[in-house]
């Protein structure tokens, strides 16, 4: 009895520490990632190293938004987002942003689309990666990957989710969150490492929002959100 048990904690040890190993070698691969590539400032030509989203965030908010030959639907629907962002920036000071623009290997104008918005915005508001084509689920990491906001919100480029049914998503997720960090006993919101969304919630905002944190998102977003990369 007392030698199985023995040999049934060796083992349990044993796979913990693969386990463990594992989990720190693909966060070792997270960071490396991050930090991968460039951003193009296309109003100086300068090549701007990517953020990492395991640094402290500097933004209130990152919209990521993953797009494919997204030309012809882009615009409008970045003008209605950047209308929306700057308006609610206007009447709250604390409210800073970020948009990321993932292209996914468009065979289009998507790039153009989105450097047209850098240069009006500037690149600390607008920023463009640009990536061979691997999918939807790879774009929406790349794009949480180099984020700089506290919270990260993707949406899609079809215009399909409206920026001002955030605000309910929002403050759902900051009430929940708040109410796991009175029960885990303490703690403040951002450094709850919760992902966050409901069927509901993702029909009237379609997507999900995540609090920031160094180590919890990228493994949450990874599991929930995107499936693996082809």
């Amino acid at each position: 009895m007392t030698v199985g048990i023995m040999v049934g904690l060796t083992l349990s040890v044993v796979w913990l520490s693969s386990y463990a190993f594992e989990w720190l070698s693909q966060l070792d691969d997270a960071r490396r990632l991050a930090t991968e590539g460039y951003l193009e400032d296309c109003n100086s030509l300068a090549k701007v190293p990517l953020p990492s989203m395991f640094e402290p965030a500097t933004k209130y908010l990152s919209i990521i938004i993953p797009a494919f030959n997204e030309e012809d639907r882009l615009p409008n629907f970045l003008d209605e987002t950047m209308s929306y962002l700057r308006k609610r920036a206007a009447r709250e000071r604390s409210f800073t942003y970020e948009i990321i623009l993932v292209d996914d290997g468009s065979r289009d104008g998507t790039s153009a689309v989105g450097f047209s918005y850098v240069k009006k915005y500037s690149i600390d508001v607008f920023r463009v990666i640009r990536q061979r084509n691997r999918g939807k689920g790879a774009a929406v990491r790349k794009g949480m990957q180099c984020a700089r906001g506290e919270l990260l919100l993707m949406v899609d480029a079809d215009g399909a989710t409206k920026l001002p049914d955030f605000e309910k998503l929002e403050s759902q997720a900051f009430d929940l969150m708040s109410r796991r960090s009175a029960l885990s006993g303490g703690g403040s919101i951002t450094s709850a490492g919760s992902y966050w969304r409901s069927e509901e919630d993702q029909a009237v905002a379609g997507a999900g929002a995540v609090s920031y944190t160094h180590l919890d998102v990228y493994n949450q977003t990874l599991a929930i959100e995107c499936p693996p990369p082809c």
